[in-house]
């Protein structure tokens, strides 16, 4: 089709729906609107939901005739018509995300509340972290996605009947009624919620709220393509008119969020991010060192390569190196000058915040190069398809919210070791569609890291670009399908099994612990048995590294 064909067609379209949505009261038409995209049905149908969006919010007024939506009837008139008249978008509706509900959770202040997986983004869960992580020293960042995070909670929680279904994929693009009792329910919810959730918006500020009456919409199909693709499409967590606050694509709100602090362009990696970072890490494994910590190889004091922290494992030690997108090149270069170093025979030493200083040996010898993996975690961007250039081996790099995905599900650091070597392996034939760290993860665990069996040797990969999410969506469901209510020490740093009837048993990721957790009624009961290492004023050893303090 000719561009001025799309242009006109998209025309058409946006002045048919207009015709439709102006006969509606423009708040009842929101309420609607946001009611037929939670329906976990329609979830792979987002982008026509935000073309209706933007349509509406450019209304400036109610007519004096305008039709309510107070009945079911009303709602199933006003949605059919709207399926009818709104476009087709099957270059940017070609994904089936999840159709869940509340399957998986977050943690929110204190405690871990559900929240939704499928959305316009792969993976939320370990993106919000990747958020908390990133701006971990921006009280106003963490309030909106605590914002976004109270919304979904809320109403998933309202409905948790649909939370005991079975999950499958939504049909892409695909759009139907939402049935009575899920209007009526979620209609009650959406009417009331602005106030039940007043306090969480005050701390978060108003600057994404939207008035009706003084949005631009994109003006052809390209444009508003774009705009869907840079994450750029709906800027805005809720519109508001007449008193009553109408969250908007509420799937997707915690990527509106992500989006909105990215166009900021902040630079840096900060104290708090490093720690919070730190602090992921040492959860989920036991011979960690929380940093910040300045590497010192011979005589060079290494300032462009912070380590957030280390891990100590059989296959050497781990450095994990947080930087933002500006300091690539610059972190790459410095990883690459230390490993040079190290093979020269210069000795490692790690100086701390308060001035001690960290060496480390095995059996007396210091690290070789080998024994030394530096790994760069990029922190959070937008959620708009990027590319990054990887740094020369042996450093690797991962984005963050990749780093959280992986790093979660790793059993132990020397299986990160086998997984670089299946990518490497594969690194020659693989489709450049094929290259995000999370789906190589995913095939790496599902194949047993023998991606091809046999003598062939293919030219030519391609995984499914999707393969990470579901994977990770299923290890997800099935954690929090066991999980506790409270956690032994507050932390997800824990295994879970099923023992006996109404048992689960909790294996310490970070230390050397068990535990086992009950419900009677509302009461959680859990026994735990562990200990910690023990450790002297000098010196303390850890799994294959010694480790003496100066």
């Amino acid at each position: 089709m000719a561009k001025s064909d799309q242009d006109k067609l998209y025309h058409d379209h946006r002045e048919a729906t207009r015709a439709l949505l102006c006969q509606y009261k423009r708040v009842d038409a929101a309420i609607a609107l946001s009611v037929s995209e939670l329906w976990p049905a329609n979830a792979g149908s987002p982008v026509k939901h935000i073309f209706a969006w933007h349509v509406l919010l450019e209304i400036t007024h109610d007519i004096p005739e305008s039709i309510p939506i107070t009945s079911y009837a009303d709602f199933k008139v006003f949605s059919q018509a709207l399926y009818t008249v709104w476009p087709e978008f099957p270059f940017l509706e070609d994904f089936s995300p999840e159709a869940d509900w509340g399957q998986t959770k977050v943690r929110f202040g204190q405690n871990f509340v559900p929240m939704f997986y499928g959305s316009c983004i792969e993976r939320t869960p370990d993106f919000v972290e990747a958020f908390r992580i990133t701006y971990a020293q921006i009280p106003e960042a963490q309030a909106q996605m605590d914002l976004a995070v109270a919304l979904q909670a809320r109403i998933i929680e309202s409905m948790p009947s649909l939370g005991g279904a079975t999950v499958t994929e939504a049909q892409q693009a695909f759009v139907e009624v939402a049935p009575e009792d899920f209007w009526l329910t979620c209609r009650s919810i959406l009417q009331k919620i602005g106030d039940d959730v007043s306090d969480l918006r005050k701390m978060a500020g108003f600057a994404l709220d939207f008035h009706f009456g003084t949005f631009e919409a994109p003006l052809t199909w390209d444009a508003f393509g774009n705009a869907v693709m840079n994450g750029t499409a709906l800027p805005f967590l809720a519109a508001e008119s007449d008193g009553t606050w109408v969250p908007m694509s509420v799937r997707s709100a915690p990527g509106l969020i992500i989006d909105h602090w990215a166009n900021k362009n902040l630079a840096g990696v900060s104290l708090h991010t490093q720690r919070r970072l730190a602090q992921f890490v040492g959860e989920r494994f036991q011979n960690s060192i929380t940093g910040p910590l300045t590497l010192f190889v011979g005589n060079t004091v290494c300032k462009d390569l912070p380590i957030s922290c280390m891990i100590s494992a059989d296959t050497g030690l781990y450095l994990i190196c947080s930087c933002d997108h500006a300091s690539i090149e610059r972190l790459s270069d410095t990883a690459k000058k230390v490993y040079a170093m190290v093979r020269r025979g210069a000795p490692i030493v790690f100086g701390r915040p308060d001035g001690r200083l960290l060496s480390l040996s095995r059996n007396k010898v210091g690290l070789n190069a080998d024994e030394l993996h530096i790994i760069i975690v990029v922190t959070q961007a937008g959620t708009a398809f990027g590319a990054v250039n990887a740094p020369e081996k042996p450093t690797r790099l991962l984005p963050l919210a990749d780093f959280v995905t992986i790093f979660d599900s790793l059993n132990d650091p020397d299986e990160l070791e086998r997984y670089w070597q299946f990518v490497d392996a594969q690194e020659s034939s693989l489709s450049p569609f094929s290259r995000g760290a999370a789906d190589l993860f995913a095939s790496f665990r599902d194949t047993h890291g023998v991606l091809v069996e046999g003598a062939i040797s293919p030219t030519f990969i391609g995984l499914d670009p999707h393969w990470g999410t579901s994977w990770r969506f299923k290890e997800l469901t099935d954690f929090w399908s066991r999980a506790p209510k409270v956690f032994p020490d507050g932390s997800l740093g824990w295994r879970l099994s099923s023992g006996t009837a109404g048992v689960v048993e909790l294996q310490s990721r970070h230390h050397k612990a068990i535990a086992y957790s009950t419900s009677v009624g509302s009461c959680t009961v859990q026994t735990l048995l562990g200990s910690r290492l023990i450790k002297s004023t000098r010196r303390w050893r850890q799994p294959g590294i010694l480790m003496r303090r100066n």
